[in-house]
């Protein structure tokens, strides 16, 4: 700079700053500034979301015109309604076929065809051919036991029981994990707030307030986490898949009839009416202060 001179100072740091400019590497930036920006953006959004890929004919209506988010939004809602529906369909489907499924001695998986073709039939009320299923592939198999909850699914009152305990046992697992959070953050909280009194703030007022913000923040991140897992139903591991069957079967062996409740009922209405109840008393020897326990142990009672 000394060099330069105070009169040329202004020159020589704008021809430094072109040269600078000059070397960054924009290129990165340049898909902001494209114009289908946004709807290359939702796009991605949607299928990082709910695993749905938008066609140019879905977006006809919004491509092209003035963005209107309203109408960005029913479509994606629509979509996402279809998207669950055909979960409802396949996710019964990957429950029978991993518990049907099993591992063979060289890693191999082996299909009990019998068994799952007999669950089947009573799971989506169809006419299924045990011997065409025998010599179909994996992915042919699944195709037509897709085909057939499709076509129970479209029945009215058509049962969705694995698909509801799945979505339970999810909802259970996330709102425990977010409540001991929630918990662990407000003794954070509790330890820090009073340093909120050196700010002429009452710690007990900001307690409540925090408190409130972060209970907010759990309840809103709940929903948001049950949709992820809902939504990529088709990653869930094997083991969480055979739990959901294990589930419904202990609930439906488990669960009394309406007679087997009724026993002890009658059990007790049709003997005599009982007596008062008698006071419990030790008819035997009276053991000392001193005595030896009678439990054996060879202690002082």
């Amino acid at each position: 700079l000394k060099r330069v001179g105070r009169n040329d100072v202004a020159e020589w740091l704008q021809q430094r700053v072109s040269e600078a400019i000059a070397k960054a590497d924009l290129r990165d930036g340049e898909r902001f500034l494209a114009p289908d920006f946004g709807v290359v953006t939702a796009r991605s959004w949607t299928d990082w979301r709910f695993g749905i890929e938008l066609q140019d004919e879905d977006l006809a209506e919004i491509i092209g015109n003035e963005p209107d988010p309203e109408a960005f939004k029913e479509i994606v809602r629509e979509k996402a309604r279809e998207a669950y529906q055909r979960r409802e369909i396949e996710y019964p489907v990957l429950v029978g076929l991993a518990h049907f499924t099993g591992r063979q001695d060289d890693g191999s998986k082996k299909v009990n065809r019998e068994g799952l073709v007999a669950w089947a039939r009573d799971r989506f009320d169809s006419s299924i051919d045990e011997t065409s299923l025998s010599v179909t592939s994996l992915d042919q198999l699944k195709e037509t036991l897709n085909a057939a909850s499709t076509r129970r699914h479209k029945q009215p009152h058509a049962p969705r029981t694995e698909m509801q305990r799945m979505e339970r046992a999810v909802l259970l697992q996330i709102l425990d994990n977010a409540w001991k959070d929630h918990l662990l953050a407000m003794d954070h909280l509790r330890s820090s707030v009073g340093l909120r009194g050196y700010a002429q703030v009452d710690p007990k007022v900001e307690y409540k307030r925090e408190g409130m913000r972060t209970f907010d923040l759990m309840w809103s991140g709940i929903d948001e986490r049950v949709i992820d897992i809902v939504y990529r139903i088709e990653q869930v591991e094997e083991d969480a898949l055979r739990s959901t069957w294990r589930e419904t079967a202990a609930i439906h062996e488990d669960t009394p009839s309406a007679a087997q409740l009724e026993q002890p009922e009658r059990s007790f209405s049709d003997g005599s009416e009982a007596g008062p109840i008698q006071p419990i008393r030790n008819s035997g020897q009276k053991v000392g202060r001193n005595d030896p326990c009678p439990c054996g142990s060879g202690k002082k009672y």
